[in-house]
């Protein structure tokens, strides 16, 4: 199996998870990092071996990088990983694609015209429940489905400091409902609010989604 050349952009909790387990593939070879915290990106790069840069857009332009992962805030999604796909790299980019659908059309438009392959990390898809539960549908063994519910229940996670509960927790639930159900989404009904004073985005909210199989 062939090796490919990778870098990271963003060494956050996220992003050193990702250079992590670059790091124990044989098909990954880490090439690069990048990071606009200093202090985070010396201490990847003594602890993987990893070129350093604190502008992403020099290690962009390493020809040698054919996939990056983009790890940085929501927010700077777009800027991003629109800057990978004009130096033609491959992207995974974390969980949401995007702030806003218009920058996700984008991103997505953008990488069928150059070419290379725009992946989103939800990683809910891969757990062994979830795959459970996919195999149980799929072959009929608890019959049509017609409602499923999810809920999760926490503190918010103190480095997301740019979106809510909606685009970064409830994502993961709404891509599993995708996953299971595979039709397409028909209507969105949702609620939220923040009680939380010390929060500048919503801390709860209520989410419906119906489906083309009438599913919801």
């Amino acid at each position: 199996m062939r090796t490919v050349n990778v870098g990271v952009i963003g060494v956050g909790a996220m992003g050193e998870n990702h250079v992590r387990v670059y790091h124990k593939m044989d098909e990954a070879n880490l090439i690069a990092v990048s990071d606009v915290n200093e202090r985070a990106l010396k201490k990847i790069e003594r602890k993987y071996g990893a070129k350093g840069y604190t502008e992403y857009s020099e290690l962009l332009e390493n020809p040698d990088i054919e996939v990056v992962s983009v790890c940085v805030p929501t927010t700077f999604h777009h800027a991003v990983v629109m800057e990978a796909i004009k130096n033609k790299k491959h992207v995974l980019v974390e969980k949401p694609i995007a702030f806003t659908l218009n920058e996700a059309e984008e991103m997505i438009a953008a990488a069928k015209e150059a070419g290379v392959i725009l992946a989103t990390g939800h990683v809910e898809r891969f757990n062994p429940a979830v795959q459970k539960a996919k195999e149980l549908i799929e072959e009929g063994v608890i019959g049509d489905i017609v409602s499923a519910f999810a809920k999760r229940v926490g503190p918010l996670p103190p480095r997301i400091k740019d979106v809510g509960v909606s685009i970064d927790l409830a994502i993961h639930d709404l891509d599993i409902m995708n996953y299971l159900f595979e039709e397409e989404v028909t209507q969105v009904y949702g609620t939220m609010n923040s009680i939380l004073n010390d929060c500048d985005f919503e801390d709860h909210a209520e989410i419906m989604v119906s489906f083309d199989n009438e599913s919801t």
